[in-house]
Parts: C-alpha cells; structure tokens; sequence
C-alpha cells in the first residue's frame, strides 16, 4: 500500500494573499477527509536595492526599494482512490488563485511500513466482521449445536 505525499509550497509579495491561498487548499483537502500537516511558515526572503537620483554631483539624492516575498507550507496525504479527483479540484484551484500568488506542488511516493499496513487490515477486518451478517453456515451450525446439545 502506498500513498501519494503532496507537499504545497505557496508564495506571494501580499501577506494576506498567501494566508487565504493555504487556508483555501487546507479546506479543500479537509472537506475530501485527506489528512493535512504541517502548516509552516518558511522564511521570508527580503530583496533591497538603491538607485542614485543623480549620477554625477549628487550622492547622497538616492532612492531604496525593498521586495518582501512571503512563504507558507504544508502537506498533504492522498490515498490512491481519491488522488484523480484532488488532483482535478487543485488545478481548478490553480486558476482561481490571484495573480500575485505562486504555487509549487511537489509530489513523492510514500510507502506504508508493514506494521501501519497490518494494522489497517486488522481494523479493516474486525470492522467487516462486526458488520457483516451471519452466514447460512454460520445459523446451521449454531442451529446443530443447540439441538445437540438439548438431546443430550
């Protein structure tokens, strides 16, 4: 069994550009039951320059500018039966995103260890069990027991 990481990397000059971008894709994920993690901020990456007003006599006449570009983070954990349809709802989300906001998805195979997947077999099959009805085989042999067990 193996299930497919999603990790989100979302970033953008607007602050609140990027927080209603991840909150967003949390909520879609969290509406399809798709377990989300890891909601970090990443480093916010800071680009200066300054130009001079004047290129000869006038030194100190300069401007400065300064670029913020703000990142946030999280994964997500798609099983393989619902992967199609988070993938379809994810790129509609991609074209309705604004347009100073950028979007790096990075996708990785993640295989369930041996134990994690015997455990989801054994809840699994105790769930079927509980749930299932007896079988005819099941009602007859209990049926013989109880006749069996009065004629003696």
């Amino acid at each position: 069994m193996s299930l497919r990481r999603a990790i989100f990397q979302i970033k953008s000059y607007d602050e609140y550009a990027v927080h209603a971008a991840v909150e967003q894709a949390r909520r879609i994920a969290g509406k399809m039951g798709l377990s989300v993690s890891g909601h970090v901020f990443l480093p916010r990456t800071i680009r200066k320059w300054t130009v001079l007003k004047s290129a000869f006599v006038h030194k100190r006449a300069r401007d400065q500018w300064e670029m913020r570009t703000q990142k946030q983070a999280f994964v997500v954990q798609v099983p393989p039966e619902k992967e199609n349809a988070f993938f379809h709802y994810l790129n509609r989300f991609r074209s309705h995103l604004a347009p100073s906001v950028g979007m790096r998805i990075r996708t990785e195979e993640v295989s369930v260890p041996k134990v994690q997947q015997q455990a989801i077999e054994q809840t699994n099959s105790t769930h079927s069990t509980v749930t299932a009805p007896p079988t005819e085989k099941v009602v007859a042999q209990s049926e013989q027991a109880t006749t069996s067990s009065s004629a003696q």
